[in-house]
This record gives C-alpha cells, structure tokens and sequence, in this order.
C-alpha cells in the first residue's frame, strides 16, 4: 500500500483477505474508512457457489465482473453477466447470484444486515 498526499493507493497484495466456503473475499475499503456505510472489495468465487437472493434494506450495492460469468437471480428473472459488465443494485431489490464457472469481481456492499429474499424461499 502507497500514499500520496493523503489519499491511499492499493496494490494488488494489499487488503484484507478472508475465505468463505467457496469464495476468497479481499476488502480494500472497511466499512470503518466510511462512517459504516459501505465496504469496497474483490470477490473470487469458485465454479457452481451462489449467493441467496437478499435485499440490502435502504442500500444500493454495485459490482463489475472482472472475470468469469456471473448469473445474476433477482426477483423473477435471471441476468448473464460478463466481464466488464457493470451492475447497480437499487435499496431494497431483491437479488442473488451464482457463478457457473467461477468469477471474480469488484463490488461496493452496504454493510447492514441482508434480510432474506422471496425468490428461493419455501
């Protein structure tokens, strides 16, 4: 990690590293750096891991594929993302994601609580 002036530059051996089951997660903005509101990070996702549909209550989220392909699930319908598709998440859309054959991705999360989407519920 680099400074200039005050402003930080992240290289690509800096952040946070964390591993979910099938997922590795890098956060290079913490949610302590703005006011608790959001946090900026790098997904890399391995073949088949899927993320529920949820909603971020009163939050937009956006991320942009990097790599891979990406399936998008909101509330009716499926979306197939490429690399350098960019996409916004308004407060309070539901929405999920799968990744058929892995992907990675740079996404601005809200840091709240997700509630439970309606879509895959029983």
């Amino acid at each position: 990690m680099r400074d200039l002036d005050g402003m930080r530059i992240i290289g690509p051996a800096d952040g946070e590293f964390s591993e979910g089951a099938r997922s590795k997660r890098r956060e290079l903005i913490s949610a302590s750096e703005t006011g608790g509101r959001w946090s900026l990070g790098e997904v890399t996702a391995e073949p088949d891991e899927s993320v529920a549909t949820h909603v971020h209550p009163g939050e937009p989220e956006a991320f942009i594929i990097v790599e891979g392909e990406v399936e998008l699930h909101g509330a009716q319908g499926v979306a197939h993302l490429a690399p350098g598709d960019v996409v916004f998440i308004p407060p309070d859309t539901e929405h999920g994601l799968r990744t058929p054959n892995g992907g990675r991705w740079l996404a601005v999360w809200p840091i709240d609580e997700r509630v439970p989407g309606k879509r895959y519920a029983d």
